[in-house]
């Protein structure tokens, strides 16, 4: 939803077509097995089913995507936290809901206004 446009359409990071955001999955860079980086905003950004799901995230095309709008600093980050082991609490996790559905819930307000 946060990249959504103002009629509601995000690109897909990997091939650059529109979608309406509901017809989205939010790709992930680095594996979502990763604990870590799972649910880490810069890991996760929009993709087609097409491109997540049938050709397994198009990783090289993500990683275009990556190089062109993080630095070299952040990326480095963003792979050490990859090796790192975090496992959520239930306070975490319910913490995190609460503030992924807050967001969501102010972003479709704001496209439904425009």
């Amino acid at each position: 939803l946060e990249s959504a446009d103002g009629d509601g359409n995000c690109q897909c990071v990997t091939c650059g077509k529109l979608f309406d955001w509901r017809k989205c999955n939010g790709g992930h860079f680095v594996s979502r097995r990763h604990a870590a980086t799972c649910l880490n905003r810069m890991n996760i950004h929009p993709q087609c089913v097409h491109c997540n799901q049938w050709l397994a995230g198009s990783s090289a095309e993500y990683l275009i995507y990556m190089q062109e709008n993080y630095t070299e600093a952040e990326l480095a980050e963003l792979m050490r936290l990859k090796r790192t082991e975090k496992k959520y609490t239930r306070e975490e996790l319910a913490e995190l809901f609460v503030d992924f559905a807050g967001r969501c819930n102010e972003l479709e307000e704001e496209i439904k206004r425009k």
